[in-house]
């Protein structure tokens, strides 16, 4: 979808324009833009309660949109600005259809997230 306020969610990796992110600097952080709509990964009313949506929305440059990335093994952990809390799976869930949601950050393997390059480098 490219609609706001759909929420994220997991899958298995395609290469899809769905499933790739455009990280760009973003304040102290990084703004996360889907590649098929440009829309910006954000915490549903900027909530900073555990549990809320991440969903797409339009890019605005609020800290509920900004990221933090933070090394975790040789995956990442991303930290929303507003609230503190880590992008992760409800339920912790690995399940292809799995909601996105933020929550308290800890050593949770849905919590951890990798980074792969996709298309032209600059």
């Amino acid at each position: 979808s490219t609609s706001d306020g759909v929420q994220l969610t997991v899958s298995s990796c395609n290469g899809a324009s769905n499933q790739t992110w455009n990280l760009s600097t973003q304040g102290s952080g990084f703004r996360l833009a889907a590649g098929n709509s440009g829309k910006c990964a954000g915490v549903k009313d900027a909530s900073t309660s555990a549990g809320k949506a991440v969903q797409q929305e339009s890019c605005t440059g609020s800290t509920s949109q900004t990221w933090e990335l933070t090394a975790s093994g040789s995956n990442y952990r991303v930290v929303n600005a507003n609230s503190d809390k880590c992008l992760n799976t409800k339920d912790n869930s690995t399940s292809s259809g799995a909601l996105v949601q933020q929550n308290s950050c800890d050593s949770v393997s849905t919590k951890q997230w990798s980074l792969q390059p996709t298309g032209s480098q600059p």
